[in-house]
C-alpha cells in the first residue's frame, strides 16, 4: 500500500550573493510543504518520492523528523 503524504517542515535558507548584515540577521528558517509518496519512515527521517515507476523512483527527498511540523495522509492507495 502506498500513502501520499503532505509534510510541513522547517528548512535552512541562505544566499550566495552580497547582502547587508542586517538582512542576514533578520533571516529565519523557511516553512516548506512537500507532497509525495511515502517510501520509508524511521525514528530519524521520512523519505518521500514525487514519482514512481514499478521498482524505480525519481525526485525523492529525505526529511529529518526533527524538522517536521506536521504530517497528513492525503490518500492511501493499493496501486503503484
Amino acid at each position: 500500500m502506498n500513502k501520499i503524504l503532505e509534510i510541513k517542515w522547517k528548512d535552512a535558507c541562505g544566499d550566495d550573493g552580497w547582502v547587508s548584515l542586517k538582512s542576514v540577521e533578520e533571516q529565519t528558517l523557511v516553512e516548506i510543504k512537500t507532497i509525495g509518496y511515502l517510501v520509508k519512515e524511521t525514528k530519524e527521517f521520512i523519505t518521500l518520492t514525487m514519482a514512481l515507476e514499478l521498482d524505480k523512483t525519481g525526485a525523492y527527498l529525505v526529511i529529518p523528523k526533527k524538522m517536521i511540523i506536521s504530517k497528513r495522509i492525503i490518500k492511501s492507495t493499493n496501486t503503484l
